[in-house]
């Protein structure tokens, strides 16, 4: 048989079929463990989920309260009246009146009354009412829009309680307001009252004085005179 020379011919190859078997051999073997993995990442956050306790979240928007006074004033009251139950009481120098609803909603003024009418110290495991005020202030929030409301909300694992302690923290807020209105309007009558027996007190004086000078000096005046005399003390 006769030999041709040179280099042979290249043979004609097939398609690489054994790689494509190879990677397919290796994408069967791994695919057992990552389907795994993905089944136990997916348990765990069913359980996760199952097992933290929902909170639902109730809340209520206030009104700003009409200004008919002085900011003076309106501090002036609820430091008098908030004094031996809150301790100091203190706001910025251009608080609102919605900035004062804000913090009546944080005081133990307000807060206190809904932490007994809940009994939520003994459901926050509180010895103290300071304490069961610090977890009643981490579940609430309290915050003011520009345009002046006054948003208040909490937070419970029971839709139920959340509602009715937000409810009960406006109601309380109400109260508490008639009650300021009230004492403000009976310190008024008060100091109106004491005010007018200081100046019938003192026009007594005046009226005594001047009768010693007459005595003294032996001078009359007439009855008219004397009364204008008194009506210009």
């Amino acid at each position: 048989m006769a030999s041709t020379g040179g280099h042979p011919p290249p043979a004609v190859g097939h398609p690489p079929l054994f790689n494509m078997v190879s990677f397919l051999e290796r994408v069967r073997k791994s695919f057992k463990p990552a389907l795994l993995i993905v089944l136990f990442f997916t348990l765990l956050a069913l359980v996760i989920v199952l097992l933290i306790p929902k909170n639902y979240v109730s809340r209520a928007t206030i009104l700003p309260p009409y200004r008919v006074g002085g900011r003076t004033d309106i501090m002036a009251q609820v430091s008098g009246f908030l004094g031996g139950a809150g301790g100091d009481f203190l706001l910025p120098a251009m608080a609102s009146p919605s900035d004062l609803y804000g913090a009546l909603l944080k005081s133990p003024a307000v807060m206190d009354p809904v932490i007994k009418q809940f009994n939520l110290q003994q459901r926050y495991n509180s010895q103290f009412i300071t304490g069961a005020r610090a977890a009643f202030k981490k579940k609430m929030d309290v915050a003011i829009t520009r345009e002046g409301m006054v948003k208040v909300s909490y937070q419970e694992r029971s839709p139920e309680l959340a509602a009715n302690i937000v409810n009960a923290l406006v109601n309380q807020l109400d109260k508490l307001n008639r009650e300021l209105r009230i004492w403000s309007a009976r310190n008024y009558r008060i100091f109106v009252e004491n005010r007018l027996e200081e100046v019938k007190q003192e026009l007594e004086d005046s009226r005594l004085a001047l009768v010693d000078f007459q005595d003294i000096h032996d001078f009359n005046f007439p009855e008219g005179q004397l009364e204008l005399s008194l009506i210009h003390i």
